[in-house]
């Protein structure tokens, strides 16, 4: 049975539901508070370390952390404040509400010898019940599972209140399935080269007790795998990659198959480097272009934004002390085919107040986004 814990502090004005909170806390005279407690009401070894105390002055700090010390005990479900006020002090009274204790705790584990360690468990029986150990239990239970090679694990749960009491009764229903390990890794959407890359970015290896490879993996992981595969790509000119890592059965109930499904979509092409300058001579300019020479049919990928900047920095620091304003923006050129995407390059160069001093040049890059061939058919 939920219980109501009261204790009266008197203090000096500091927050009020009948009054503006400012006026209570603005003051800074310091009145004797009179404080009535119940001690039975709350742990003695939390009492002796409340800061309310007769003679005091108030402060809403120690009121805040008091509050926290009561409610980190674990034993409350809520705490009310209520506060009233006078000419001559505040009054304000803390009602406290018991959490549930923990009277049993059924878990029960199906297709499975192994049981997770009692430690994992923050909860105890004949303890305070609270939702969030709950819930961080359960998760725990998962994980010590999926460490162990279980990887379809499903858990039920339920709380039941004993009746007059203020109990509850726990259960957990754990269903761990059967171990599993990879037997084999199918690509689809890459060629031969491509594959053996995409293998080494996967964070497991295929099982193979000989070479000492459990063929353990996490499909917690796929995510991650599945953004590097798609790094490889980008990087590649292939902006609009899609990747796809799903498990499948194998012939034997504990050996599955992992599927990497690969959409590559079009390699993007780097087209012209547009100019735009108002900052070299022409001689210096001229200089400066035969610095970029990129060989046919070179994917585009922001790297190459990276190498322009880089370029154009080092070769302004050597013949000018002043800074220039750089902008480099990528488009898609006008040549573009829905299929095979060309990017041009804007690069802005422009004269700037600013001196080089110690500081390197300032530039900004607009990154054009993936999936320009998309933008390029609804146009």
């Amino acid at each position: 049975m939920r219980f109501l814990y009261l204790l009266i502090i008197s203090l000096f004005p500091f927050f009020c539901l009948n009054c503006p909170a400012g006026d209570l806390s603005e003051t800074n005279s310091g009145k004797v508070i009179r404080v009535s407690i119940n001690e039975t009401a709350i742990p003695a070894a939390l009492f002796s370390n409340l800061t309310c105390r007769v003679g005091k002055k108030y402060s809403y700090q120690q009121i805040s952390r008091d509050i926290h010390l009561l409610m980190s005990l674990g034993i409350f479900d809520d705490v009310i404040v209520t506060v009233k006020s006078t000419n001559s002090e505040v009054s304000v009274s803390y009602s406290f509400v018991e959490s549930p204790v923990i009277s049993a705790w059924t878990n029960r584990i199906y297709s499975c010898s192994l049981k997770p360690p009692k430690r994992l468990s923050k909860l105890k029986i004949n303890g305070h019940f609270n939702a969030a150990d709950w819930f961080n239990d359960k998760r725990k239970i998962k994980e010590f599972y999926k460490e162990n090679n279980y990887n379809n694990v499903t858990l039920s749960s339920r709380i039941e209140k004993v009746k007059g009491e203020n109990k509850v009764v726990l259960f957990t229903d754990v269903y761990p399935g059967t171990k599993q390990f990879v037997k084999n890794i199918k690509i689809t959407g890459a060629n031969d080269y491509e594959k053996n890359e995409i293998k080494s970015l996967l964070h497991f290896k295929i099982r193979n007790l000989w070479l000492f490879r459990k063929g353990r993996f996490s499909p917690d992981k796929f995510a991650e795998d599945g953004e590097k595969i798609r790094d490889f790509f980008v990087n590649s000119g292939f902006l609009d990659a899609n990747v796809k890592i799903f498990v499948t059965n194998n012939f034997s109930e504990n050996l599955v198959d992992v599927n990497v499904q690969i959409c590559k979509g079009p390699q993007y092409k780097l087209g012209t480097l547009i100019w735009n300058q108002q900052f070299l001579s022409s001689n210096d300019f001229a200089a400066l272009k035969n610095e970029f020479s990129f060989p046919d049919n070179t994917a585009y990928t922001s790297h190459i934004i990276d190498t322009i900047r880089e370029k154009i920095n080092r070769y302004c620091v050597k013949i000018t002390p002043q800074q220039p304003d750089l902008t480099i923006v990528p488009i898609i050129s006008q040549e573009s085919e829905p299929y095979s995407p060309v990017i041009d390059i804007i690069i802005t160069l422009r004269k700037s107040r600013i001196g080089y001093r110690n500081s390197k040049l300032t530039t900004s890059t607009f990154s054009y986004p993936a999936s320009l061939a998309r933008a390029y058919l609804n146009k």
